[in-house]
């Protein structure tokens, strides 16, 4: 199974553009995450975290700016936060 998922990935990648995709707001977008969390603990680890970032990305995330540290966090909807190195490029140089 474990094969098969990053076989899924693996195709995902060469069938979608980058250029197409949705644009992630985690700095290792999800399919990258997830085929190296696959690879590296096996296929249930990989769909744990799958499900996991399914369930907190987009949408209904929160951006959160402190001005005095210019420091910025990211609010999922399921409460936790991300913080700036976890956040992907693109989104921070909207906000900085």
């Amino acid at each position: 199974m474990k094969y098969l998922l990053k076989a899924l990935i693996k195709l995902y990648w060469l069938v979608i553009p980058e250029s197409k995709r949705r644009n992630c707001i985690y700095r290792v977008s999800c399919s990258r995450q997830v085929y190296k969390i696959t690879n590296e603990y096996g296929f249930i680890k990989g769909i744990k975290e799958l499900s996991h970032r399914f369930k907190t990305c987009r949408p209904n995330h929160e951006i959160i700016k402190v001005d005095k540290e210019n420091v910025l966090f990211i609010k999922l909807k399921d409460g936790t936060f991300l913080k700036e190195d976890e956040i992907a490029v693109s989104i921070l140089e909207q906000y900085k």
